[in-house]
């Protein structure tokens, strides 16, 4: 799947690199495209302040979660449990799959550079442009520790599959 600014999700086979379809929805650009675990559904984010949860079944829209400010990044917690959204102002929302606000993480700044989730879902890694990762508790969403040992800002973070380390 690839997002575009006009709204426009397409389709492609990366087997035969050919083009398969196209759906239009989001009123402006699309800012990220993430699956849930099972594959069944799509979520697109855009700079229309919205997120699109789609069925990929028929590829119609579901129902939509409108943010406060344009979601730069979104992420599912393995489980699909949460719904972590990057806004631009640095900012971090927490939603239920059902598109209900959990709550905010995070101070609000634009250094935030990367999130993580941990494989079981239970906690969050938040890199900030000029200052140490930040860990937290997804149950109660309080800060649980911080890394310090970064030589330079990070840009991305990932999970290894293992679950025990991250890059």
């Amino acid at each position: 799947y690839t997002g575009h600014e006009d709204g426009s999700v397409a389709i492609w086979n990366t087997e035969t690199y050919t083009f398969i379809r196209e759906f239009c929805r989001q009123a402006g650009g699309v800012t990220s495209i993430i699956m849930n675990s099972n594959k069944k559904l799509m979520l697109t984010s855009g700079k229309d302040n919205k997120i699109l949860v789609w069925d990929l079944r028929n590829y119609g829209v579901q129902y939509s979660i409108s943010t406060q400010f344009e979601p730069e990044q979104i992420m599912l917690s393995s489980d699909d449990k949460y719904l972590i959204v990057k806004l631009v102002t640095g900012q971090v929302a927490l939603y239920n799959l059902a598109g209900e606000n959990l709550g905010y993480i995070g101070i609000r700044t634009p250094t935030l550079r990367s999130i993580a989730i941990s494989l079981d879902g239970n906690k969050m890694f938040m890199a900030y442009e000029d200052q140490p990762i930040q860990i937290w508790d997804l149950s109660d969403y309080e800060t649980i520790g911080t890394l310090y040992k970064t030589r330079a800002p990070i840009e991305y973070m990932s999970i290894a599959e293992n679950g025990n380390r991250m890059f």
